[in-house]
């Protein structure tokens, strides 16, 4: 959870709805943004060569040497194993004890599995010069993903989980358009899973992800991202106890793809009974250098002039399981930016919004 808000900002600058924005708009700013971008979050896609699957680069072709997944689906689809670093853990404080204080701790069962559904709905509304677009409602994306618990020794738990699909829900319709080509963006999916390694405060020490070689290039670069995100699912729980009625913040530096941002996550406990904790989410973030360097686009670089964001919602945790078992949570995105490329100048200013709803499938 803590990287979801940065994960949706760095969809939403690939986000212009390009069908929409008016014909005097340049091309040197979101629509070549769209080609780099993956829309995992449900980001709409440009009407561009994104539209079909990209040979991967030379560069991203796997070694001859490079591991191959045995237990690949159906078709020999190949995977690279890439490590995860783990990033510092963040900082958490404990802001109130609250009624009955206990300890906050992950305690699953080796060799239990668990299986969450989380579905991504963005709006983005983009303007790029005088050029306002109407605001974009992406049709949402559903992934299913599977976590089993391979082993837990001390207060260290090993954990492998695999996207068991990632589709787009156009049961309400959309822009056929924009349906297929995020369609096509996320095929391939089913080969997308890795390895963790957290301790019992849901802290990442380590893991691996194999990479599907079959995805797209755009979608190779953004894997990076992808896996962060599911590593840190988890909520960073307080050293203290804590009771209903009790509070604490997690503060982290993010460095992702060339965006710097300090966020801060308060979580406050609503209810708990057993192992069942469900938790109130506010997160806030702070802009912390305006030079942004947008992913897979040499030559073109970003000043942010002004950042607004953060988001709220609810959370619940069977400290019995490694990932959350619900979740509700709304985030909104402001930015104003100054895009160059080639010596030329674009303004643009970007509204996006984001609904992220996470639930056990049994």
């Amino acid at each position: 959870m803590r990287r979801l808000l940065v994960t949706a900002l760095l969809l939403s600058l690939g986000c212009d709805g390009a069908d929409d924005v008016p014909k005097a708009a340049p091309k040197t700013s979101a629509a070549q943004a769209q080609s780099e971008e993956a829309p995992k979050a449900g980001a709409p896609a440009d009407a561009e060569p994104a539209a079909k699957p990209a040979e991967p680069a030379a560069a991203e072709k796997p070694a001859a040497d490079a591991p191959t997944k045995a237990d690949a689906p159906a078709g020999g689809t190949n995977t690279k194993t890439v490590d995860i670093d783990p990033a510092a853990p963040p900082a958490v404080t404990l802001l109130s004890a609250g009624t009955d204080p206990k300890p906050l701790r992950l305690a699953p069962t080796a060799g239990s599995t668990e299986r969450l559904s989380m579905t991504m709905a963005t709006t983005v509304k983009m303007k790029m010069g005088e050029a306002e677009a109407p605001a974009v409602e992406a049709p949402p994306v559903v992934a299913v993903i599977a976590t089993t618990v391979d082993g837990v020794e001390g207060d260290l738990i090993d954990a492998t989980f695999a996207y068991e699909s990632m589709s787009v829900d156009d049961s309400k319709g959309g822009n056929p358009m924009m349906v297929q080509q995020m369609k096509t963006m996320l095929e391939g999916f089913e080969a997308f899973r890795g390895s963790l390694k957290l301790d019992n405060r849901g802290a990442l020490k380590g893991g691996s992800v194999d990479v599907p070689q079959s995805l797209p290039a755009p979608m190779q670069q953004m894997v990076n991202q992808l896996q962060q995100s599911v590593a840190q699912m988890q909520v960073p729980l307080p050293a203290d106890a804590v009771g209903v009625g009790g509070s604490w913040k997690a503060e982290t530096t993010l460095d992702q793809n060339g965006m710097k941002l300090k966020q801060f996550v308060t979580y406050a406990v609503l209810e708990r009974s057993g192992n069942t904790v469900k938790l109130s989410t506010k997160v806030e973030q702070e802009l912390l250098d305006k030079s942004f360097t947008p992913p897979g686009m040499a030559g073109v670089t970003a000043t942010i002039d002004n950042y607004r964001g953060g988001g709220e919602g609810t959370l619940t945790l069977d400290l019995g399981q490694v990932m959350p078992t619900a979740s509700e949570m709304t985030v909104d995105v402001a930015m104003d930016m100054e895009i160059e490329m080639a010596g030329q100048k674009q303004s643009q200013s970007m509204e996006m919004k984001l609904a992220v709803t996470m639930a056990e499938v049994k």
